[in-house]
């Protein structure tokens, strides 16, 4: 994997100190926590993993990544991103009424999309091409 936090529960998440000093395939981590009302576009690009940790409201939008990370977020949406080369390309851990629309998660080795307690209502709206 290039980027793995292993903990032993969801709160352990938000234990982390991860700037943007540490990289992902040449490129910044994006470990973003309790923020809300952000739109991560253009100018975070560059991203090489993005983590959302107990985040509400966060559109994440034409990237190319080595993994996305939602734990405990709402009301988010990840659009057009690629995500591969990770252990899984989308992770979405107790989160709920979350949008994935047109992204793409290939060469992932334990799935493309993964969901680890899952909520109803996790999802709203998925479209997604997976290859692992």
């Amino acid at each position: 994997y290039n980027f793995i936090i292993d903990v032993s529960s969801i709160s352990d998440f938000a234990d982390q100190d991860i700037d943007t000093s540490n990289m992902v395939n040449e490129k910044p981590i994006y470990y973003i926590i309790g923020q809300s009302d952000l739109v991560l576009g253009s100018s975070f690009s560059g991203f090489g993993y993005l983590a959302l940790i107990s985040c509400t409201n966060i559109t994440a939008m034409n990237a190319d990544v080595g993994g996305v990370l939602l734990v405990n977020t709402t009301i988010s949406t990840i659009s057009n991103v690629s995500s591969h080369n990770s252990g899984y390309g989308i992770h979405l851990s107790d989160s709920s009424n979350n949008d994935i629309i047109n992204c793409n998660s290939y060469n992932n080795e334990d799935g493309g999309i993964y969901f680890y307690i899952f909520i109803i209502g996790s999802i709203v709206d998925i479209d997604c091409i997976t290859s692992s």
